[in-house]
């Protein structure tokens, strides 16, 4: 698939496992803001190689695992 950019936000999403992003390799952008998000898995962004952006405003996520990404991110927004 070829996705440049990606909004998921309010949509009651509650955990992304590491299938969800599998064939997204182009994504850039991925807006997940204002879900229920919990949890993330650990290998839930493995492929997104491309990313530069990630929402993760306004969710009910208290921590994040120190490998949960294997690429830099340029900007990420959370709660804190």
């Amino acid at each position: 698939l070829f996705f440049i950019q990606l909004r998921k936000a309010i949509n009651n999403i509650e955990f992304i496992n590491s299938e969800l992003f599998k064939s997204a390799q182009n994504l850039k952008r991925l807006y997940l803001n204002k879900n229920s998000l919990y949890e993330l898995n650990v290998n839930a962004f493995k492929n997104l190689n491309n990313l530069i952006y990630l929402d993760l405003s306004e969710n009910n996520l208290q921590s994040l695992d120190n490998n949960l990404f294997s690429i830099y991110v340029i900007k990420l927004i959370t709660n804190t």
